[in-house]
């Protein structure tokens, strides 16, 4: 039934395997159910699955700018949680899939570029493939805030004038 809930945990699952399993058409079909459906659950959805579950919509072609904006906001209360987040490359993982839904978020760009410089300045192993991602994630969305311009000047000094 197309009314019947489902659970976040299954959409994210069926968003990893089902698109390998079906061929394009179905997959649309079914990508674009889904992110209906997570758009209605996202509250039991982690936010590297959000993440995921955009990706593999841009895959396809697919853009969704409401689930965007529920994931722009989880992301923002999960980004400024505290430490720990954005060990990895996230803050790039991000940037990236929102630019391919064609979706501008200045507060979580704030937070993608301010967590990519202080991968940077920590030495953080991902933090130049991550720096790099928000940066071509904000040229492409035309977002031109302080945050992007100081990791801009960051990766300057860092990268182009050894």
């Amino acid at each position: 039934n197309s009314k019947s809930p489902v659970p976040g945990l299954a959409i994210s699952v069926l968003t990893d395997i089902l698109p390998r399993r079906l061929d394009k058409d179905q997959s649309r079909d079914l990508l674009r159910c889904l992110a209906r459906r997570a758009a209605d659950v996202m509250w039991e959805i982690p936010a590297e699955h959000a993440v995921k579950l955009l990706e593999e919509l841009s895959k396809f072609g697919l853009q969704d700018a409401s689930l965007c904006r529920r994931v722009a906001k989880k992301l923002q209360v999960y980004l400024s949680a505290g430490p720990g987040r954005g060990h990895d490359d996230l803050p790039g993982r991000v940037a990236s899939a929102f630019a391919a839904q064609d979706y501008r978020d200045l507060e979580l760009f704030r937070h993608l570029a301010t967590m990519a410089t202080d991968g940077l300045d920590s030495g953080a192993s991902w933090a130049e493939v991550s720096a790099r991602q928000v940066l071509q994630s904000a040229e492409k969305l035309e977002i031109d805030i302080d945050e992007v311009s100081a990791l801009r000047m960051r990766m300057a000094q860092e990268y182009f004038f050894d």
